[in-house]
């Protein structure tokens, strides 16, 4: 059976912040919705889509779980935004990141990259290069244009991919 889609209520649709779009809610035309038996499912891409209880059990609500904002960063330290997901350093000297807990967030994804040829580091030891497991402080080498993606494994930040 298609599913059909329509809004949910507006009475009853959640808030979420200005300008950031984290979820969207719809209605089933019934309550069977393709869904397991469990009343969530978590997609690789950084989604999750909950089914809503009771007298709503034809709600669902679809969350962005990954963050999808950027920064550019024209200072020597930076703390990331939960919103952020990419970082741009454009400093002329050492820039120092400090990077969100990775044990409260596995999975997610950051993107890293520096315009100039300065170091980039983590303000903590939470950080295992390509080539190793042990956790440090470097994310990139001082060179213009070098990039890193970093997931959190649930306890540091793995650096997946770079240059």
């Amino acid at each position: 059976m298609p599913l059909a889609i329509s809004p949910v209520d507006p009475g009853g649709a959640e808030t979420q912040p200005p300008g950031l779009l984290s979820f969207i809610q719809f209605l089933s035309q019934s309550v069977e919705l393709g869904l397991p038996s469990a009343n969530s499912l978590d997609f690789t891409t950084g989604l999750t889509a909950t089914r809503g209880s009771g007298a709503s059990a034809n709600v669902v609500t679809v969350r962005v779980t990954q963050p999808l904002g950027f920064a550019v960063v024209t200072t020597s330290t930076y703390t990331l935004l939960p919103e952020d997901s990419s970082v741009i350093v454009n400093y002329a000297g050492t820039c120092t990141l400090t990077l969100p807990d990775a044990t409260l967030f596995p999975g997610r994804i950051l993107r890293v990259r520096t315009v100039t040829a300065n170091l980039v580091v983590s303000a903590s030891s939470n950080v295992a290069v390509r080539a190793s497991l042990t956790a440090g402080t470097a994310i990139l080498a001082a060179t213009d244009g070098h990039c890193s993606t970093l997931i959190s494994d649930g306890t540091i930040w793995q650096e997946m991919a770079g240059n």
